[in-house]
């Protein structure tokens, strides 16, 4: 990850989630590891963090699409690509993001196994 697309990641972060404290570079670069993200160019357009909670656990945190993305299924890209990051760490995947429904927005789990909506 370069330093400018963890400003751009930041930048995203912050535009599209209520944040108590704002994300900054220096913040994103220092976690680096836990992020997935998609550019278009020189440009990150989607990015997701996977973060270790727990020795036997991860969270998928902060999901974000720039509003010129949305509703062409990059959400669900994402999300199947944070899945797959703490897969491969080993860890189970509990979900921060509370929705209205109790699920996230147009992704179909076939394994409901570790996920918590809170």
């Amino acid at each position: 990850m370069t330093t400018e697309q963890a400003q751009q990641i930041a930048d995203l972060l912050n535009s599209r989630n209520r944040l108590t404290i704002p994300y900054t570079t220096d913040r994103v670069k220092a976690s680096e590891d836990d992020y997935v993200f998609e550019c278009e160019g020189d440009e990150v357009f989607a990015c997701v963090q996977v973060k270790k909670v727990q020795w036997y656990q991860s969270e998928i945190l902060h999901l974000s699409v720039r509003s010129d993305h949305e509703g062409k299924g990059w959400g669900k890209r994402m999300i199947a690509r944070a899945e797959q990051k703490a897969k491969e760490q080993k860890f189970p995947t509990t979900y921060s993001k509370r929705c209205s429904d109790g699920g996230l927005p147009g992704v179909k789990r076939q394994r409901p196994t570790a996920v918590s909506i809170f």
